[in-house]
């Protein structure tokens, strides 16, 4: 049984602060959000409508803004909604749908708590044995769950623990790339277990307006193609913030997979 660590080691290694940069910087990005929310709302409509399952496993419910809750909801279908703290406009919501739930859970299989853990907490930085930190177990949803979907949190899983990683220890290029491989493979072959519908951004686009935009991959994974893959662009930040002076976008991949 993998366990959630608690809102201490989360708030020492900077969760809470990445979350409120995330709702501050929706608030701003609203309505350039909207098309890309729609995308995600109506290819889970569709995957939904099609696999038709009993009960779902959503990753990376957050905020519900991207999650069509009521559309998901008919007859006696159960939804457990899956992430690592369960933000207050969350639970307020899941209150107004009796087959909805939430789970706390570290859907990294327990790298988070496993790097704190593991880092030494010294003056000076230190290496430290990165195989090590990858023995890690494989999240799984629980038993009974017939459909899986893991909503825009891939290339997010292991940002947290790497972040750490860089600020408290000396850890190579080569070793973040190990680290985010193997939990996003990992991610993959539990998605590929299920009837399942993957939501993830994997390459980002900046520039200024009306320039040629560079782009670079977000995934150390090749996607897999499924039944049905579709893509769009989101457009995260048109303020010139996540990237100075930049518009960032990102390239986004729908795709459904069937076990």
């Amino acid at each position: 049984m993998v366990s959630t660590p608690g809102k201490i080691i989360l708030h020492r290694m900077g969760y809470f602060s990445d979350q409120s940069g995330i709702v501050r910087r929706y608030a701003r990005e609203e309505k350039a959000w909207e098309p890309h929310l729609r995308a995600c709302k109506d290819l889970i409509i569709r995957a939904v409508t099609e696999i038709n399952p009993c009960s779902i496993a959503v990753l990376g419910a957050g905020s519900l803004i991207d999650l069509p809750l009521d559309e998901m909801c008919p007859g006696n279908r159960t939804i457990t909604l899956v992430d690592i703290v369960p933000p207050l406009p969350a639970v307020r919501e899941t209150v107004l749908h009796g087959d909805a739930s939430f789970v706390e859970a570290d859907i990294t299989g327990g790298l988070i708590e496993r790097v704190y853990n593991l880092t030494p907490r010294t003056f000076f930085k230190k290496r430290i044995d990165v195989c090590s930190l990858l023995d890690f177990s494989t999240w799984m949803p629980a038993e009974g769950t017939e459909m899986v979907i893991s909503l825009n949190v891939m290339t997010q899983l292991a940002a947290l623990p790497v972040d750490y990683l860089k600020r408290k220890s000396h850890i190579t290029p080569d070793e973040e790339r190990l680290i985010f491989r193997t939990v996003q493979e990992r991610h993959l072959e539990m998605l590929g277990r299920y009837d399942s519908l993957l939501i993830t951004d994997f390459s980002e686009r900046t520039g200024r307006d009306g320039d040629n935009q560079a782009e670079s991959p977000l995934l150390e994974v090749d996607l897999p193609s499924g039944v049905i893959n579709e893509q769009w662009d989101w457009l995260f930040d048109s303020h010139h913030g996540y990237n100075a002076g930049e518009i960032t976008t990102f390239r986004v991949a729908g795709i459904v997979l069937h076990r």
